[in-house]
C-alpha cells in the first residue's frame, strides 16, 4: 500500500507509516488493543495549537527506553516551556497545575507560588496527608527534607508509641521565626542540638532560656495557673521577679515542705522550726537553733566586719557588726555612718557596754563623743528628769557597811523625793533625803529658794548674787539684768525703739528701774516659736545714749539693732529693734539687757 495509505481492512502486517481501523485506531500496528494506538520506535503523539504558521502551545508524548515524557512548550522547534493545568471539564476548577517558567506545582491553585503549593478554603480542611497503612513491625509515616547528601530533616510519626519525632539526623539545632504586626521577622524560639530551648535568644545556655531584650514589653514572661492561682516570672524595668498575680500565699518547698512563706499581705514567715542564715554560703549553721543566723566571721582580726546592714543612702547607715581582738575577745557593735563620718554608738564587750566607746572598761562607759551632748534619763512621766545610781551592798566591794535603810549611794532626782515643788535635789550616801541640807546633800531649786551645799549647820547656801558660806558672807560682782516685754506686734518690719530709764525692768524682782551704765549683750526673741526670730547683739550705756550698737551675724536676718535719737528734754538715744512683727503671726518679744563690763557688773560690799 502506498505511504500515507489509510487501510481499513484486517490484515496480517501493516506498514508503520500506515493507520489502520477497525473500531480501534492503530498507528503502526493493526493489532491495536486500545481506541488509539501508536507503535514505533520512540513514538511521539503531538498536540500542537497552531494559529496560522505560528504555533502557541503544543503538547508531546514521547515513550523512549524506558522512560514516558509528557512534554508542553509554545514551540516544537525549540526547547520552550510550557504550563500544565488539570482542570474539570470546562475549566472551572483547577486540580493540579505546574508553571512551565519557575516548575512550582500547585494543587487545586491555577498559580502556584512556590516549588509546592497547596491552596484550600474549606472548613477543617486537610492541605496535606502522608499515609502508611502498614501494619507490620514500627510503621512510621512521615516527611524527609534534605539539602545536601547529609543534612536531613525528618517528621515522622510512629504508633508504637504514638509519638511525633523531630530528627535532624545531629545536623544542628531547630530554629524558629515569627513576623510581628509591624512586618518584621523575629527568631523567638531555638533549639540547640544539645536540648536547650531558648525563646528570644538565639544561644540558649540552659535546658530553658527566655531572654528579655531592651525594647521589650515588661510584665510577665512565664505564668503557671490553674483556675484561680498562678505563679508568674516575669521582668520589669531590668529587674526580673517571680511571685503571684492572684491574691495567694508564695510557698518554697524542699523535700515536700514548706519552708519559706510569703503571705499576700506582704508578711514572710520562717515555716516551723527551720533556721534562717544570711551571709552563709552553704553547709551548717553554728551551733545554735536560733531561727536567724547572720553572717559567719571570715577569719579576718582587727577590723570591723558587717553581719547584717541597713542602707539609706550613701551618707547614712545601720549595721551590726563585730569584731575580733587578736589574743583578747570578740565584740560587737551596732555601727553608723553619719554624715559620711564612722561611729560606734553602742559596743558589747564582755561583760561591758560602751556608749560611744569601742572599748569599755566598766560594766557602763560613756564617751568620749565629740558630737555628744551627755546623757540623760527621764521618767515615764516625761516631766521629770530622775538620774538613780543603786549600790545595795558595799561590803562585797570592801566598803564600810551602811545602815539597813540607806538603799542609794547616788541620787539625782527632781523634784526631790517625797515633795512636789520644783527643784532638783543630789544626795550622797543620804540618811535623808527629804529635808534641804540633808545629809551629804545638795539641792537646787528654782523657786525662789536657795541652792545649799551640805547640812543645815555646816552648809553652803547660794541665793539670789550672794554665796554664803559657813555662815560667813560673800558678795561676788552684781551681774546687772534688765528685761523688758512688748505688746502683741501684728505688722511687718516693726521699728521698736526703747529708752534707758523708761522702759526697762530688772529681771529678778520684775520692777521698774534705770538702767546702770556699761557694757551690755542684748538679745532680741519671739515669746513663742512661729516664726523662729531671734537675734543678739551688744551696745553700750553712757550717761542715758545707747552707743556701739552691733547685731551679730547668728541673728535672724528679719532683726537687727541700731540706735535712734530720742524727743523730749533732755533726749536720750534710744536702742531701736528693726525688723520686729508679722501680720500671718503676731506675737509679743521680750527684749533683755545682760550686763558684762563697766558699772553694769558693780562691785558689791561686805
Amino acid at each position: 500500500m502506498a505511504s500515507g495509505i489509510v487501510n481499513f481492512e484486517t490484515g496480517t502486517s501493516v506498514r508503520a507509516e500506515e493507520l489502520v481501523a477497525h473500531g480501534k485506531i492503530g498507528i503502526g500496528t493493526h493489532t491495536q488493543s486500545a481506541n488509539v494506538h501508536c507503535v514505533a520506535d520512540a513514538p511521539v503523539v503531538v498536540v500542537e495549537d497552531k494559529v496560522g504558521n505560528s504555533t502557541q502551545s503544543a503538547l508531546r508524548i514521547l515513550a523512549d527506553g524506558g522512560t514516558t515524557h509528557l512534554q508542553s512548550g509554545v514551540d516544537l522547534s525549540s526547547d520552550s516551556k510550557g504550563s500544565f493545568k488539570f482542570q474539570s471539564m470546562l475549566g472551572a476548577t483547577t486540580h493540579l497545575s505546574i508553571d512551565g517558567t519557575s516548575s512550582h506545582v500547585g494543587i487545586a491553585t491555577a498559580s502556584p507560588q512556590d516549588n509546592l503549593h497547596i491552596y484550600s478554603n474549606e472548613a477543617g480542611g486537610t492541605q496535606l496527608k502522608i499515609e502508611n497503612a502498614n501494619t507490620t513491625g514500627d510503621t512510621r509515616a512521615g516527611l524527609f527534607l534534605q539539602t545536601r547528601s547529609s543534612n536531613i530533616f525528618a517528621l515522622q510519626y510512629t504508633p508504637s508509641t504514638e509519638t511525633v519525632m523531630f530528627d535532624n539526623k545531629g545536623q544542628g539545632g531547630y530554629a524558629f521565626y515569627q513576623k510581628d504586626s509591624g512586618g518584621t521577622t523575629n527568631h523567638t524560639m531555638q533549639i540547640t542540638k544539645d536540648g536547650n530551648v531558648g525563646l528570644s535568644t538565639p544561644n540558649p545556655t540552659n535546658k530553658l532560656h527566655i531572654q528579655w531584650n531592651a525594647g521589650d514589653p515588661t510584665g510577665e514572661l512565664v505564668k503557671l495557673t490553674d483556675s484561680t492561682r498562678s505563679l508568674v516570672m516575669g521582668v520589669d524595668s531590668n529587674h526580673p521577679w517571680v511571685g503571684t498575680s492572684s491574691a495567694h500565699d508564695l510557698r518554697l518547698i524542699s523535700n515536700n515542705n514548706a519552708r519559706i512563706q510569703i503571705k499576700s499581705d506582704g508578711h514572710v514567715h520562717l515555716m516551723g522550726t527551720n533556721q534562717l542564715g544570711i551571709g552563709y554560703s552553704g553547709g551548717a549553721f553554728p551551733g545554735t537553733t536560733s531561727l536567724l543566723n547572720t553572717k559567719a566571721w571570715s577569719q579576718t582580726d582587727d577590723t570591723w566586719e558587717d553581719m547584717w546592714h541597713h542602707e539609706f543612702d550613701a551618707n547614712w547607715n545601720l549595721r551590726m557588726a563585730q569584731y575580733h581582738d587578736v589574743g583578747a575577745e570578740v565584740k560587737y557593735g551596732i555601727r553608723q555612718r553619719y554624715n559620711t563620718a564612722e561611729y560606734t554608738p553602742l559596743t558589747f564587750r564582755g561583760n561591758r557596754i560602751g556608749i560611744y566607746n569601742e572599748l569599755p572598761n566598766y560594766c557602763f562607759e560613756i564617751g568620749p563623743n565629740g558630737n555628744g551632748t551627755g546623757a540623760r534619763v527621764k521618767r515615764p512621766d516625761g516631766r521629770n528628769v530622775g538620774i538613780r545610781l543603786e549600790d545595795q551592798n558595799l561590803t562585797a566591794l570592801g566598803g564600810s557597811t551602811r545602815a539597813a535603810g540607806d538603799q542609794y549611794q547616788f541620787i539625782m532626782s527632781a523634784p526631790r523625793p517625797g515633795t512636789t515643788e520644783n527643784g532638783l535635789t543630789m544626795f550622797i550616801n543620804s540618811a535623808n533625803r527629804t529635808v534641804d541640807g540633808g545629809a551629804s546633800c545638795c539641792t537646787i531649786r528654782n523657786d525662789d529658794g536657795p541652792m545649799r551645799f551640805g547640812s543645815v549647820s555646816h552648809n553652803t547656801t547660794l541665793t539670789g548674787y550672794r554665796i554664803f558660806t559657813e555662815n560667813r558672807k560673800f558678795y561676788p560682782k552684781n551681774i546687772s539684768s534688765y528685761y523688758h516685754l512688748t505688746g502683741t506686734i501684728s505688722t511687718f518690719n516693726t521699728n521698736y525703739d526703747l529708752q534707758y530709764n523708761v522702759d526697762f525692768k530688772r529681771a529678778d524682782d520684775n520692777t521698774q528701774t534705770t538702767v546702770h551704765e556699761g557694757y551690755y549683750l542684748v538679745t532680741a526673741e519671739r515669746t513663742d516659736s512661729n516664726p523662729f526670730e531671734r537675734a543678739m547683739g551688744y551696745c553700750y550705756l553712757q550717761n542715758g545714749n545707747f552707743a556701739s550698737v552691733v547685731t551679730l551675724p547668728s541673728s535672724n536676718a528679719s532683726l537687727s539693732f541700731t540706735t535712734v535719737a530720742g524727743s523730749g528734754n533732755p533726749s536720750y538715744t534710744r536702742l531701736r529693734i528693726a525688723g520686729m512683727g508679722n501680720a500671718t503671726y503676731p506675737a509679743n518679744y521680750q527684749i533683755e539687757l545682760i550686763g558684762i563690763g563697766g558699772q553694769a557688773i558693780t562691785e558689791g560690799s561686805y
